[in-house]
Formats: structure tokens, C-alpha cells, sequence
């Protein structure tokens, strides 16, 4: 498996929501800030990375990208949630914070969310590796078309 690095744009995909902007994304990661954890100092997740596997049309063609183990490459955006000490009223952070098993905050929260939207450019580093496309059909002597699956290890904004 060849380490490549590629550069293109994000085809559109299955879509998923940011928990925390609410834009429509194939790629999103949110964490707790390190001060917000030293101040909750208790158990429980600090990140929640979810998305999909998604196609970046770049100049060797269409490259199916794995992003599972990737590494986000640019600032993500900060989020402060102001939260009284008896209110716990943003669902967005209630829910994220049960996805975490973690208990309910007593301050604000601070937290940063990295999202890749359709249309994005990337550069994206990784193992490359074709495998057999599962739709494709041999015709006469030539041979099946091959997918290219990228397993990123790094995706930087372009």
C-alpha cells in the first residue's frame, strides 16, 4: 500500500448533521476543551467523531476516503454554552453529553467542533489500496473497474 497524499473536493454524500452548528456535513468532530475537563473532572468520553466514508474527486479521479483514524489539520471552531446552575436547557449539548456518558456540567461549556462539508477542498495523506468494485463486470479481455480507498491518517483544509 503506496502513502499518497491527494488534493480535490468532496463529492456530496450521506450527510450528517454537526451536533453543535447544525450544518450538514460527512465529517464532523467535537471535544471538550481541556480546561472544560479539568473543571468537570469526573469519567467519560471527550470526543465524538462521526461520519461516513466519503469521495474526493481529485487528480488521480475519484478516491473513496476512510477517515476513521484521520487526524483534523486546522483550528476548529469554538463553542461556549453558557449554562446556569439550574438550567440544563440546550438540547444540543445534552444530548452530546449523553453520547459522552458524562454528567450534567455546573458552568458553560467549552468545546470545539471540526466539520468537513460537501464542496470542501482537501488534502488528504494516507495508505492508498484499489480493490474490486463490487458493481463492476469484466467486458471481454479487460479487467473490472477498481475502487481507490485512501485510509487517511491526515486531512488538512486546502
Amino acid at each position: 500500500m503506496p502513502y499518497v497524499e491527494i488534493c480535490g473536493e468532496v463529492e456530496d454524500a450521506q450527510l450528517s448533521i454537526a451536533p453543535l452548528s447544525g450544518l450538514p456535513c460527512v465529517l464532523y468532530r467535537v471535544e471538550l476543551t481541556l480546561t472544560q475537563r479539568l473543571l468537570e473532572a469526573q469519567g467519560g468520553g471527550r470526543r465524538e467523531l462521526c461520519g461516513v466514508r466519503f469521495v474526493v474527486n481529485s487528480e488521480r479521479g475519484p478516491v473513496l476516503v476512510d477517515p476513521s483514524s484521520a487526524a483534523l489539520l486546522w483550528p476548529g471552531t469554538k463553542w461556549r454554552i453558557a449554562l446556569g446552575r439550574d438550567r440544563w436547557s440546550d438540547q444540543r449539548m445534552v444530548r452530546l453529553y449523553s453520547r459522552l456518558g458524562r454528567k450534567r456540567p455546573l458552568r458553560a461549556i467549552r468545546c470545539r467542533e471540526w466539520l468537513i462539508e460537501p464542496g470542501s477542498r482537501l488534502v488528504v495523506s494516507g495508505d492508498l489500496r484499489c480493490i474490486q468494485h463490487s458493481d463492476g463486470q469484466a467486458q471481454g479481455y479487460r479487467e473490472p473497474p477498481r475502487l481507490q480507498v485512501l485510509s487517511a491518517t491526515t486531512i488538512v483544509g486546502a
